[in-house]
């Protein structure tokens, strides 16, 4: 696809796969919302969440049936585009039960081995590469 990006890097980008958050429920259950132009401290997706992962999966056999890991970012993958990625061969190895987010994907294990990104660590997205003893920082 060309020039897919995230509007993080290249917001006039024709294929935003990946995009700002601009509407969640707070713990409160109020609905929030916000644009680029808005203060962005506080309104990330943060703490804990529990999520299912598909069976089968690279992810399903280092985590098991699910995950519940701390969430802190304000960039999702575009859902709009999940039907292509996956059409182009992404596994989507993981999804929020309530919003349907994206959070983890990994290549078929006959194009590699042993590669996961995921949208959840103690700070930043993480990479997984072949050997579950290392998780680096995307």
């Amino acid at each position: 696809m060309a020039d897919a990006n995230s509007t993080e890097f290249n917001p006039d980008s024709s294929h935003q796969v990946v995009g700002l958050i601009t509407e969640w429920k707070a713990a409160d259950g109020k609905v929030e919302t916000r644009s680029e132009d808005s203060d962005l401290g506080g309104t990330m997706r943060l703490g804990a969440q529990a999520c299912p992962i598909v069976p089968n999966t690279l992810a399903a056999s280092i985590y098991g049936a699910q995950v519940n890991e701390r969430h802190r970012h304000r960039y999702e993958v575009n859902n709009n585009y999940v039907e292509q990625l996956k059409a182009a061969g992404l596994v989507i190895s993981a999804r929020t039960p309530t919003e349907d987010l994206c959070e983890m994907i990994e290549l078929p294990q006959n194009v590699h081995p042993g590669l996961w990104l995921a949208s959840f660590t103690r700070n930043l997205p993480l990479i997984h590469v072949a050997d579950t003893r290392y998780l680096l920082p995307m």
